[in-house]
């Protein structure tokens, strides 16, 4: 309750709490996904040199039309991904993220502790055990029983309202 008068805070006032968590999200996200677009690209075509990068990177970003985004200044944080043999790795980030949002989800859903501690071991057992031996994709579908979801990413993020109670 409120310091001075007890009186409890308003469900309104609460909620536009919660609502300003999400506000300005969906930027940092559309930041993400165009360099992850630009990142695939610079690694699936045959770029002779810089201009012709810094042509493509400007092309993607134009249809994306991402405020502040500059292929000019934008392209040097791409040194590590080229550098270190790590190709996609913009790309590779989103997904993880995709992947771990649902997956965490799956431990949201679990109806007692007893799903939990089930839950777990399967997570240890598909995710964890196979270590670098499989693909993340094939570990997460042996995990969730199906592909990964965007929603709860989304979700995470505040851009999709959360699930109702089933």
């Amino acid at each position: 309750g409120h310091w001075e008068t007890g009186a409890a805070m308003p469900e309104a006032f609460i909620d536009s709490i919660v609502s300003s968590q999400a506000f300005h999200q969906g930027l940092p996200l559309l930041h993400k996904v165009s360099w992850a677009q630009v990142d695939l690209e610079l690694h699936s075509q045959d770029i002779q040199d810089a201009q012709q990068a810094l042509y493509l990177a400007s092309e993607i970003l134009a249809v994306e039309d991402v405020e502040g985004s500059s292929p000019q200044t934008g392209l040097s944080s791409f040194m590590g991904p080229f550098s270190s043999g790590h190709a996609a790795g913009h790309y590779a980030g989103l997904f993880a993220d995709v992947l771990a949002a649902d997956a965490f989800q799956a431990f949201q859903e679990a109806k007692d502790d007893d799903s939990v501690k089930e839950l777990g071991r399967l997570f240890r057992d598909t995710i964890l055990a196979p270590g670098g031996g499989r693909s993340p994709l094939s570990c997460f579908r042996d995990f969730r029983g199906r592909g990964p979801k965007v929603a709860p990413l989304l979700r995470r993020l505040g851009l999709r309202r959360p699930r109702t109670a089933e």
